[in-house]
C-alpha cells in the first residue's frame, strides 16, 4: 500500500516585517566597525542573523495541501492564490491619502474571501460526511473520524523504508542508509559489468596535466559584478537560503563579498563550507519503501554558486 506523506514543517517565517528586520540587523552587524571581516565569519553572521529574525520558535505545519487536509483540492489551492492576488491589489491602493484603500478593490477582495471560505467549509463537510457513511457499521473507524474532527488524533506519519529486509522508521538510520546507498551506486555499477576489465582509478589527478602557475589569469571582481549576478538569480530555485532573501540584502553584502572573494581567488582557496550540499532523496517510481526507487538531488550553498559565477566570468 502507498504510504501517506508526512506533514512538511515550516521552519522559517519570511514575512515582510521579518525580512525588513533581518536586513536592518544584518546591516548593523556587517557595516559597524567590520572592515576586515573574514569570509567564514561573514557566513556565520549571515546565518545567525537569519535564524534570529526569521526562524520560528516552533515549526509550523502547512495546512493548505491535500495530504494534511484531503478536502483541499487543486481548484481550492488556485482559488486561495487568487484571493491573495485580490488582497495584494487592495493593499497596494492603501496610502496616506486613502488609508483604507480603494473601496471597489476591498469589496472585491472581501466578497471573494467570504465565498471561498464557504466553499472550503462545504468541501470539508462533504468529505467527512462521505467518510462517515463509508464506515457505516464500523464503530472503531467511525470514532476515529470523529476524533479527527475533534483534534484528538495523531495525524503525523513517520517515513518508513525496508532496509536489509527490515522495516525501519528511525530517521537517522534511514538517512545513513540513503547515504550509503547513494555513495555506492558507482561501485555497484562497475561490479555489474562482468567480463569487462575496469581498472580502479586511484585519484582524479591522473587525468590532470602538470600544474603551471602562469597558465591562468583572473581579474578582480567588483561590487557591481556581484550585484548583477545576484539580480540574475532566478526566484524559486532550490537554495540553502531563499533567493529573494539574498536579493533583499544584495546592496549590503555585495561590497563585502567582492573583497572576500577577491582574497580567496588570490589565495587559490574555495571554502570548504561552500562544498557541502544538502542531498534530498526524490521518489522515482514503484515501491516507495525501497531505497533504489529514489534518486539524489543536491542543493549547494548559494554563496558557492555566486563564487563559481565570478570565477567563470
Amino acid at each position: 500500500p502507498r504510504t501517506p506523506k508526512a506533514k512538511q514543517p515550516q521552519l522559517y517565517d519570511f514575512s515582510e516585517s521579518n525580512i525588513n528586520l533581518f536586513t536592518d540587523e544584518l546591516s548593523k552587524k556587517l557595516t559597524e566597525d567590520r572592515p576586515d571581516i573574514e569570509f567564514t565569519e561573514f557566513l556565520e553572521i549571515y546565518q545567525a542573523t537569519l535564524h534570529a529574525t526569521c526562524k520560528l520558535s516552533k515549526p509550523r505545519m502547512s495546512k493548505r495541501n491535500h495530504n494534511n487536509n484531503p478536502w483541499i483540492t487543486t481548484s481550492i489551492v488556485e482559488s486561495v492564490k487568487t484571493k491573495q492576488e485580490h488582497y495584494k491589489k487592495w493593499k497596494k491602493s492603501c496610502n496616506k491619502t486613502t488609508p483604507k484603500g480603494d473601496n471597489e478593490l476591498y469589496h472585491c477582495y472581501t466578497t471573494y474571501r467570504k465565498r471561498l471560505k464557504s466553499i472550503i467549509k462545504f468541501a470539508k463537510s462533504k468529505y467527512y460526511c462521505s467518510k462517515i457513511l463509508s464506515y457505516q457499521g464500523n464503530m472503531k473507524k467511525t470514532w476515529s473520524v470523529i476524533n479527527e474532527l475533534r483534534g484528538k488524533s495523531q495525524r503525523q506519519v513517520k517515513p518508513q523504508f525496508i532496509i536489509n529486509n527490515e522495516r525501519i522508521t528511525d530517521r537517522r538510520k534511514i538517512a545513513n542508509a540513503f547515504n550509503e546507498y547513494f555513495t555506492s551506486i558507482a561501485t555497484k555499477m562497475i561490479q555489474t559489468y562482468d567480463g569487462i576489465p575496469i581498472e580502479e582509478i586511484t585519484s582524479f589527478a591522473q587525468f590532470m596535466p602538470k600544474t603551471n602557475p602562469n597558465s591562468i589569469f583572473m581579474s578582480e571582481c567588483t561590487t557591481d559584478e556581484i550585484l548583477k549576478i545576484i539580480s540574475e538569480l532566478q526566484n524559486g530555485k532550490a537554495s540553502d537560503i531563499p533567493i529573494t532573501i539574498i536579493k533583499k540584502t544584495a546592496t549590503i553584502i555585495s561590497p563585502i563579498l567582492a573583497k572576500q572573494l577577491n582574497n580567496l581567488m588570490l589565495q587559490g582557496i574555495f571554502p570548504s563550507q561552500l562544498k557541502i550540499g544538502k542531498v534530498t532523496p526524490i521518489y522515482k517510481k514503484e515501491d516507495q519503501e525501497l531505497l533504489q526507487n529514489y534518486r539524489p538531488v543536491s542543493v549547494l550553498p548559494i554563496f558557492g554558486k555566486i563564487f563559481e559565477k565570478i570565477i567563470y566570468t
